[in-house]
């Protein structure tokens, strides 16, 4: 007799369930790292225009050059804060996802264990009842040879 586990198709939907879940939390892995990739390059340049205009302040700069920077500087602040906030937020979704990961691996493997438990249980089962036609068959065999004994 096969053994068919109880609940096989929860357990395959379980399965493909949890398959999703681990690629939105790779999705959103990639995110989050694309966002604060991009935001320490951000910085990165950021820093380097800052640089640079510290090295013109002490060359001398005309006030029209010292407009121009102050115009830089501020759009790097503008954009530092919307690339923070898309940083703040691939996080968030990133941590999100592992946690709707993490649950499903967990009730996937509840689901595991119990196909195991109904598989040990199976195979006991087999294994007794072998175990009882192996007896009566001795016992047969037994009354048989005392019956050929006793008549022969």
């Amino acid at each position: 007799m096969a053994y068919q586990f109880s609940l096989e198709q929860l357990l395959q939907l379980r399965d493909r369930e949890k398959d999703q879940k681990v690629k939105s939390y790779n999705e959103a892995v990639d995110q989050f790292e694309q966002k604060a990739g991009a935001l320490y390059e951000m910085l990165r340049s950021k820093e380097h225009a800052e640089e640079v205009n510290r090295e013109k302040m002490t060359r001398g700069v005309t006030v029209r050059e010292l407009r121009q920077q102050e115009k830089m500087l501020h759009m790097y602040e503008r954009e530092a804060v919307v690339l923070e906030e898309a940083v703040s937020k691939a996080r968030w979704m990133m941590l999100r996802e592992e946690k709707a990961m993490q649950e499903a691996w967990r009730e996937n493997r509840k689901l595991e264990l119990m196909k195991e438990q109904e598989e040990a249980k199976h195979t006991e089962k087999i294994k007794r009842n072998e175990r009882a036609a192996m007896d009566d068959t001795a016992v047969q065999m037994y009354l048989q040879k005392q019956t050929v004994q006793h008549h022969g």
